[in-house]
């Protein structure tokens, strides 16, 4: 069995990798398709070349190299996601300036226009029967 530690070790992290590497691929693809209008054409094309790097490094047994592309879209895609988070946050704090109130707490009508408010009593069934 201590024979084979090694090789199942190497085997082990090679499976890992490759499992990460497609975890990664599938979330930025998912990620990429749910906000493509808030991602620029530039940086489109970066993501999908560093998807293409790894897909290739995949279809080969170089754990370093799906280790390298694996990190180079992560670091990519890391960097694009905090830049749209910024603008959301930026988008969010403009819209507050200029509808909210000046201490940040929001005034307007529910967002649910079909709700009716009303006042209401409980009528006792059991009451009613008795009076008879």
């Amino acid at each position: 069995a201590k024979e084979h530690e090694e090789e199942d070790k190497k085997r082990k992290e090679k499976i890992e990798v490759r499992n990460t590497a497609d975890a990664l691929v599938y979330s930025t693809e998912k990620t990429v398709e749910e906000l493509k209008e808030k991602i620029s054409s530039e940086d489109k094309e970066k993501i999908d070349a560093a998807l293409k790097e790894l897909r290739e490094a995949l279809t080969g047994d170089d754990t370093e190299k799906i280790k390298e592309k694996t990190e180079a879209l992560s670091q990519i895609f890391q960097k694009i996601s905090a830049e749209i988070y910024q603008q959301a946050a930026q988008q969010r704090q403009q819209e507050q300036a200029a509808g909210g109130s000046a201490d940040g707490s929001w005034q307007g009508k529910p967002s649910d226009d079909d709700t009716i408010n009303a006042d209401y009593k409980v009528k006792d069934e059991k009451k009613d029967d008795e009076k008879e």
